[in-house]
């Protein structure tokens, strides 16, 4: 194996298992960025004894020893003389020439291999090896159009340690353009590992919902050691750890960050195993416990994975494919049921092409089957029709909404903002928006901001006052929802407006007619849009403005808020700074740093059940043998069963769908991924390759124990036939509706 073989191999690991440290430490970046002949010294062996062999093995020998003005002799004239392994000579001077010092001759030794051999792949090799001599002389290059995608990584990765915010404005035109996806998903997994305040928890949020939809937040169950259980809400925001689970009637729409939805069934379980976004591209990982999940992702970024998990398979999506399924998923198995045209890469099979409302079976053998074949079938006619009546009405509001904002791609949140507002011609920002609420047209030019005095700085510092600036009860406060939005937690399922959501994750603002508008744009904000400043003795938040830039001044510096917490809300006094000096605050006052968790009503522990694939729909009759289901903080969504021990019969607990757990540990979610007990046949799986586990499908060039959902074009609605899913049933919450219980298993 070549030098540049084992530095790609570096980035292979970084890439897929992010396991590696931060390129920052200095070890790390030595192991990525310095080519290093140890893995091929003694990759070319020989068979003859010729003297030409012999002179090589000589010099490689003098490397290995670190003599390098021998090798640097040996393997000039090696060169000189020609033949099969003048192109390798060639790099090994420019090594030895590095090691001794005198980089410029290895860089002009390197530019002889280019001129001489310019198909050689050794020719990776030294490029690499000039990224090196460049990034330790402070002088690292961007990417070349020439490069290969590894050298293309090593440029980047040398860039950001010099140049950050160049790095990592190419990083994100890479992302956008047409690079391959092998390297904007390593481009932007060295930006997060680099920087790691780009990595922040992806914006996830249930966007409509019906009947008894119940959720267990990991933050909630942090504080105690029993699970909470609460009912779930529109707007509410998700978080990793969370999970949701539907009763018999009850079926819920998840937003994520892309804007992309998927819409769960009735008695299934979901756990949110892992949400995050790097350098603006989200990834996400699901994991479908039980029961019936429709996807519609197609409005994916370049560099977006999205992984859904089951007990036995797995369905990994990534830009720029689309997927348009409905997943039905058991404890041995998995339906699969296209709802447009389209293909599927199953690992160990060819391509499978897809037939709408067609439904295929994987099971232990992950060889497909069809339902025909199968001879299962259930009625899943009012379910599609559901998915399909919501799905059309959102896509159709959100290609209005995108119009009138001259918005090329959705935003999460835009359906919301129909029928609330009005937007306008903004130049030279573009299009701008303002609710049509009273408070909009509130006045924000408000008095001059007095001296302070010591007494109103002391007030200030504390709470409001009667001597704090600009109490004039004449003043409303002008229009901006998110400090409420942030740290109050008012999304719009109670206290805040739906349209929310959408102006405090995405756009930015900036003063007009005496208040704030919107701007729109598809810039997402992952923190409160805002800057907080200090302004003599007041502690004051600034809207961002599209044309803030690092370093730089606040556009939006003229105009201000101090805001006070309240356990009503956040009350925003409008302030004037008039052009008086601000200085910027790193963090925000301590009031205003934790957000708050929604308050949620509680609810009962659900009763869930799941059914193996075999048990379920024999000669297309459904049976009710289940098996029962529970949840605890430590070991997640849990069934048992009995088993021999030392010659007596125990009851012994198996994971279902487990939240961070190690057991499926994949390259893509090693932030925390979803273990699945070996029950009923299922077998762990690995998303991004090894040797064993369960099986899958995959798409474009990943050829791994995943399967890929791509398509050429959006799928349209659904139909067609199905399989018996996993139940639940669920006691009367409090407050909320009553499910009927199932029979009881048998």
């Amino acid at each position: 194996m070549k030098t540049t073989a084992a530095v790609f191999a570096s980035i292979t690991v970084l890439v897929t298992m992010a396991t590696l440290p931060a390129r920052g430490q200095a070890a790390h970046a030595d192991a990525l960025l310095a080519p290093g002949p140890a893995a091929s010294l003694f990759d070319e062996t020989a068979t003859d004894n010729s003297p030409a062999m012999r002179q090589y093995t000589e010099g490689k020998q003098a490397i290995r020893d670190g003599r390098w003005a021998d090798a640097v002799a040996i393997f000039s004239v090696f060169a000189r003389q020609g033949g099969p392994r003048a192109d390798s000579a060639l790099y090994w001077k420019a090594y030895a020439l590095n090691k001794a010092g005198r980089s410029d001759e290895a860089i002009h030794a390197c530019e002889d291999l280019h001129t001489q051999f310019h198909k050689s792949s050794w020719n990776d090799d030294c490029g690499a090896l000039q990224i090196e001599i460049n990034s330790s002389r402070g002088k690292p290059q961007a990417p070349q159009a020439e490069q290969s995608d590894e050298l293309k990584l090593l440029s980047l990765a040398s860039l950001l340690q010099k140049d950050p915010a160049l790095a990592t404005q190419q990083i994100k035109e890479l992302v956008q353009g047409d690079a391959s996806e092998r390297l904007k998903e390593g481009a932007v997994f060295i930006l997060g590992q680099q920087v790691p305040d780009s990595t922040y928890p992806q914006i996830v949020r249930i966007s409509y919902l019906e009947g008894d939809v119940r959720v267990t937040r990991a933050s909630e169950n942090e504080k105690s050691s029993k699970p909470q259980w609460e009912n779930a809400v529109m707007n509410l925001p998700i978080k990793e750890g969370d999970s949701l689970v539907t009763g018999k009637d009850g079926r819920a729409e998840i937003e994520f960050e892309d804007a992309s939805t998927v819409y769960l069934g009735e008695n299934s379980v979901l756990n949110f195993t892992d949400l995050h976004t790097t350098a603006g591209v989200p990834h996400s990982e699901v994991a479908l416990v039980s029961g019936t999940l429709t996807t519609h992702l197609d409005s994916l970024m370049g560099g977006e994975t999205f992984l859904l998990r089951t007990p036995t398979e797995n369905v990994l999506t990534h830009y720029p494919e689309k997927s348009n399924l409905r997943l039905t998923s058991y404890l041995d198995g998995l339906a699969v049921t296209p709802l447009g045209q389209g293909d599927l890469n199953v690992t160990g099979e060819n391509r499978v092409r897809l037939t709408p409302g067609k439904t295929i079976f994987f099971s232990d053998s992950h060889h497909p089957s069809t339902a025909e074949e199968a001879g299962k079938t259930e009625d899943f006619a009012a379910y599609d029709a559901w998915v399909a009546d919501r799905y059309a009405a959102r896509t159709a509001t959100n290609e209005a909404m995108m119009k009138d904002a001259g918005l090329a791609k959705p935003i999460p949140g835009l359906a919301e903002m129909k029928g609330k507002g009005h937007f306008f011609a903004c130049p030279p920002y573009g299009t701008c928006w303002q609710p049509d609420e009273p408070q909009a047209k509130a006045v924000l030019a408000a008095p001059p901001v007095p001296a302070p005095t010591p007494k109103t700085a002391r007030a200030s510092a504390g709470g409001p006052t009667s001597g704090a600036p600009n109490q004039n009860p004449q003043m409303a406060a002008a229009w901006f929802p998110c400090l409420n939005g942030w740290y109050m937690g008012s999304w719009g399922y109670g206290g805040g407006n739906p349209y929310f959501w959408a102006v405090c994750h995405a756009g930015d603002w900036i003063p007009y007619n005496n208040g704030y508008a919107w701007v729109a744009t598809s810039r997402r904000h992952h923190q409160c849009p805002v800057r907080w400043v200090k302004f003599g003795h007041h502690l004051a938040v600034v809207p961002l403005s599209p044309r803030d830039t690092k370093g730089k001044p606040l556009v939006n510096r003229d105009h201000g808020f101090i805001p006070v917490k309240s356990k009503d809300g956040v009350k925003l006094t409008p302030i004037k700074f008039e052009g008086k000096p601000l200085e910027p605050v790193k963090t925000a006052p301590r009031e205003f740093r934790n957000l708050p968790q929604p308050q949620l009503g509680r609810a009962e522990p659900p009763h869930m059940f799941a059914h193996a694939l075999h048990e379920n729909a024999k000669a297309g009759i459904p049976v009710s043998r289940s098996l029962a289901m529970t949840f605890n903080v430590r070991q997640g969504f849990t069934t048992s069963r009995q088993v021999v021990q030392s010659g007596r019969t125990t009851t012994v607990n198996f994971p279902v769908g487990r939240p961070g757990s190690g057991v499926w540990a994949s390259g893509v979610a090693s932030r925390g991924s979803a273990g699945f007990g070996a029950l009923g046949g299922a077998r762990a799986g690995s998303a991004f390759g090894g040797s064993r586990g369960g099986g899958g499908f995959s798409s474009g060039s990943v050829s791994s124990n995943s399967f890929s959902t791509g398509s050429s074009s959006s799928f349209g609605g659904g139909g067609g036939g199905g399989t018996s899913n996993g139940t639940y049933s669920a006691p009367a919450a409090s407050g909320g509706p009553v499910a009927s219980p199932n029979p009881a298993p048998r």
